[in-house]
């Protein structure tokens, strides 16, 4: 069974709900894909100390190239 584990860290967090896991599994096609969501450990989603994250993809196209990316998500839903 292949899985992908991803992980990042963030030095500090202003009005942070969490990270959503996005994946392009096809390079050519551009579309990324939203394959799960990690939640913020910023107390109400503020921090100013360094915070460590983790991912596991469960389900990464075989025999081919995965892209990841994160979009982060404030508490009020602005995506960045």
């Amino acid at each position: 069974l292949f899985r992908s584990n991803i992980s990042w860290s963030t030095s500090s967090e202003i009005v942070n709900k969490g990270f959503s896991v996005e994946r392009q599994s096809n390079v050519a096609n551009g579309k990324f894909e939203s394959i799960g969501f990690v939640a913020s450990k910023a107390p109400g989603g503020n921090s100013q100390t360094p915070l460590y994250y983790s991912f596991t993809d469960e389900a990464p196209v075989a025999n081919g190239v995965n892209v990841y990316r994160l979009a982060q998500q404030d508490l009020d839903g602005k995506i960045s």
